[in-house]
């Protein structure tokens, strides 16, 4: 089953839906509305560090190709940001504004294309750029990705994407150039991802993650094996008559950690 908050903006139901969510002594609220006005509001209540009831919220637009084109984010009722979307002819992504308010302060990332093909991805904050992304395609179908500036954490990145006959994902493979770190994810035939396996610096073996979905396409079990120990988060879900599902409890090594309850309304 597809994500049902993407499902729901795609076709615009009008759908209301409300989650509590409850993790150790934390607990908050979202609520979610979906409109037939190309509108979809998202609020959420939490309790912050003073300890008071506090209120975020985030409004996004979609133009009449169904496309994200603004979002909007509020705290305590006072817009503090915004992230505009632009689309070239084609209805590809041309580029992405984020603003935060009332500093003023921009940040673009400004995408380019060859032959329908995503080739360069450039990140630019106050008319600077920070950060950037090369794309390159072989005949054997293999992506090649590289962030062309060094990162303070991992340094340089290198991703190698592996495209199936039908150019879907099965596997991506990250290189870190300061650390000697590797991650390898595997997907599946649903574009999840299934199992992967980490690498510590200089190449050596961290930990093996697998991954288990239902018949929803809902993560069931995640566990990474480490070479002295497991860690593992287990999902249990209860499912609505319309396949959705209105309760989910998260287990980590065998202890319940958080538990969301969702209210849908159909309309």
């Amino acid at each position: 089953m597809k994500d049902f908050k993407s499902t729901l903006t795609r076709t615009y139901k009008a759908v209301k839906f409300r989650d509590n969510i409850e993790a150790g002594e934390l607990e908050s609220t979202v609520f979610r509305f979906f409109r037939v006005d190309s509108q979809l509001a998202e609020t959420i209540l939490f309790t912050n560090l003073e300890g008071d009831l506090a209120e975020a919220r985030t409004v996004y637009t979609y133009n009449n190709k169904s496309q994200l084109k603004r979002e909007e984010f509020y705290y305590s009722s006072r817009l503090y940001s915004t992230r505009e979307y632009d689309y070239d002819e084609k209805s590809r992504l041309k580029a992405e504004i984020y603003k935060v308010l009332p500093d003023g302060v921009t940040k673009k990332k400004i995408y380019k294309y060859d032959n329908d093909r995503l080739v360069e991805i450039k990140e630019i904050e106050d008319e600077k750029l920070i950060s950037g992304k090369a794309y390159y395609y072989d005949r054997k179908k293999y992506i090649q990705i590289l962030l062309d500036l060094e990162r303070q954490d991992k340094g340089q990145v290198a991703c190698f994407i592996t495209l199936d006959a039908q150019n879907y994902k099965i596997k991506e493979e990250f290189f870190y150039s300061k650390d000697k770190s590797r991650i390898i994810q595997n997907y599946n035939t649903n574009g999840k991802i299934d199992n992967g396996k980490v690498y510590s610096s200089n190449g050596s073996f961290n930990h093996n993650r697998n991954i288990e979905y239902n018949k929803y396409g809902d993560m069931v079990e995640m566990i990474d094996h480490y070479k002295d120990s497991i860690h593992k988060e287990v999902f249990q879900y209860i499912y609505d008559s319309k396949g959705n599902w209105v309760k989910r409890i998260m287990f980590q090594n065998d202890e319940p950690l958080k538990i969301v309850t969702r209210e849908i309304e159909y309309k």
